[in-house]
């Protein structure tokens, strides 16, 4: 018998839902308070219709410059490769890579996804107060397809203004992404709109990542102080990899070589190769070869030893699935659940229809959110909610002096 590890959240699934896209203004951080997206942030999202998916295929690899429109799709299908391409420990604790089993399936779902910062910075390019950057939008799909990583910190760099802020120093802003690039958006759910204020320089106190000065050669992070961070040599098996504290108060960021994966994630850890089917594995961050999973599987009077193996997934309603975390699991990705033993579609995704929302589960057709176990419009500015995906701007707040939260008029932060 085999049994999945619990899950923990993924690196990629919070990178699909909190965007990088945003990268012209300072972007998520694993070290100080721009956190990528929680498991809530994650069951939040909901379709989006902003990208032109037929023309999001069109633009030719290697090219100059890409549409705004083109975007989405070929950002979708960029980090998807990365996510097969270049496997890290923890980067795939929801089993992504068994769950999708191609990059083409991966970049189809991450396209039909869409995050309220993306929306947002539509909308503020729309307004005015960004700009989309085609040549800088081509560099960074070019940039992904010679890297591995998905580290929110190293996209941001390699996409560094794709949209570019419009709005001077002390003008008023939603999120990050709006201000001029000396600028960031002091912006969140507590004060929104915000205001465009200087960036700090390297070694000055901060809060958040987007606070701190660019680095010519590299890129800042706010870890108490701001820090410079520089990309080192790509290692091979068996060598030092990820962060290394410099002389200078500055990281040295190491990544492996295609196919390798850190054994430490963001710390001081080795490059190792995947690890082959059958063949011991310590636990969800282990990294498999191919789309395999570790998974504990029995070994009689022994108990159980943690094993890289297959991991089996039901696509289709009807068919059996186990109870739990216990495998067979239904594909969330078609909006299977198991119940009774068997995986089960709670509706059809029109309004009224029933629906459970949950990792990776897109329940609901465009314009519509699971709401009260039902798909129903999401709400107007001011409406009671429980959670971000309850609302039209995606950002269910605390209403002033501690009331019941209510949905804000727009995404901020």
């Amino acid at each position: 018998m085999m049994r999945v590890e619990p899950s923990r959240p993924s690196t990629f699934i919070a990178l699909v839902f909190a965007s990088v896209l945003h990268a012209a203004c300072g972007g998520s951080s694993g070290v100080g308070t721009d956190a990528a997206a929680s498991p809530d942030a994650v069951d939040s999202a909901r379709p989006d219709d902003v990208t032109d998916a037929g023309a999001a295929h069109d633009a030719p690899d290697g090219a100059a410059s890409i549409t705004e429109a083109q975007f989405p799709a070929a950002y979708a299908a960029a980090l998807c490769d990365v996510l097969f391409r270049c496997p890290a420990a923890d980067d795939d604790a929801l089993s992504l890579r068994p769950i999708f089993g191609t990059v083409a399936a991966c970049a189809r779902y991450v396209e039909r996804q869409g995050a309220p910062t993306l929306r947002g910075l539509r909308t503020a390019a729309t307004a005015g107060r960004a700009r989309f950057d085609p040549t800088a939008a081509a560099r960074c799909l070019s940039t992904l397809a010679a890297t591995c990583t998905l580290d929110a910190q190293d996209l941001n760099f390699m996409c560094d203004g794709v949209y570019r802020g419009t709005v001077a120093l002390g003008g008023a802003c939603n999120q990050r992404g709006e201000c001029v690039d000396d600028a960031w958006c002091d912006a969140g759910f507590a004060a929104c709109p915000g205001a465009c204020r200087a960036r700090v320089a390297i070694g000055s106190a901060c809060e958040r990542d987007a606070q701190c000065a660019r680095v010519a050669d590299g890129w800042s992070v706010c870890d108490g102080a701001c820090k410079a961070v520089r990309a080192g040599a790509t290692a091979a098996v068996g060598q030092p990899c990820g962060d290394r504290a410099q002389p200078d108060g500055s990281i040295s960021r190491v990544a492996c070589a295609a196919g390798l994966w850190c054994s430490a994630g963001r710390g001081e850890g080795t490059c190792r190769p995947a690890i082959a089917a059958g063949a011991p594995c310590a636990d969800a961050s282990s990294v498999c070869a191919g789309v395999g999973y570790c998974v504990s599987v029995a070994t009689g009077d022994a108990g159980a030893s943690m094993r890289c193996g297959e991991l089996a997934i039901r696509r289709t309603a009807g068919e059996s699935c186990g109870d739990g975390n216990q495998p067979p699991i239904c594909d969330p990705t078609a909006n299977l659940i198991c119940e009774g033993g068997a995986c089960r579609r709670p509706g059809d995704g029109t309004r009224g229809s029933a629906c459970r929302a949950g990792d990776l589960r897109d329940p609901c057709a465009a314009g519509l959110t699971c709401r009260d176990a039902t798909c129903q419009p999401p709400l107007a500015a001011g409406a009671p909610c429980m959670a971000d995906r309850d609302c039209d701007s995606g950002a269910c707040v605390s209403a002033p002096g501690g009331g019941a939260s209510q949905c804000a008029a727009n995404f901020c932060g």
